[in-house]
This record gives C-alpha cells, structure tokens and sequence, in this order.
C-alpha cells in the first residue's frame, strides 16, 4: 500500500514562486502516494501569497491554507503546519522552488517499502 503524506509548504512573500512550487509537489504526490494533502503555510506575508494560497486551495481538494499573524519565523510555521497534518507521513517543502521534484519522487518510492 502506497503511503499518505501531508506536505507542508512554509511561504513568506512568496507571490512569485508559490504557485510553481505548489503545482510540483502536487503533481508528485498525486501520481506517487494514496492520498495527501499539501498545506501552505502563509506566514504573514505582505505581498499576494495569502491571496495566491487561498485561490489555490479553492481549486484543489487536497490543498489547504493556515494564516500566521505576522511574521514568526520559519520554525513555528512548520510547527504549525506538523500540528495540523493528519497524513501518516509528514514533510516540508520550501516555497522558493528551489527544490527537484525527483527527489520528492525518490523520498516517496523508499516510503513505499514500509507497507504502511
């Protein structure tokens, strides 16, 4: 059985990569796991990111949004993310597209041999 994974995209400012980032671990995760869902964490942002994730969540089922209040830092805004998750996996994804789906596609094949 193919795992469950919640991903947790943290994005601060992120107006010009988010969507990008968001369509790649999507497209990985519908093609490599049972079922997930991907998690944007706005973490305060002053530029269209909360408007982006909003609009992005609204079209995709498995695509939620938390707001921060302001900025507080990357660390809590994963805890945030990890606490809302209800996948049996649980992993992060920069929002700056800096990151090759390949190696989400990798992580995800070496998940599969747990048999969970």
């Amino acid at each position: 059985m193919k795992p469950t994974v919640s991903m947790i995209i943290p994005a601060y400012n992120e107006e010009d990569h988010l969507k990008i980032t968001w369509e790649k671990t999507s497209a990985v995760l519908a093609k490599e796991t049972a079922d997930y869902e991907i998690i944007i964490v706005n973490d305060g942002s002053i530029d269209q990111t909360a408007k982006i994730a909003d609009n992005l969540a609204l079209q995709d089922r498995h695509t939620r949004v938390i707001h921060n209040a302001g900025n507080k830092g990357f660390g809590f805004t994963c805890r945030e993310g990890i606490k809302a998750a209800c996948m049996t996996f649980t992993g992060w994804i920069s929002a700056d597209t800096a990151w090759d789906p390949a190696v989400l596609k990798k992580v995800m094949g070496m998940l599969g041999q747990f048999g969970l």
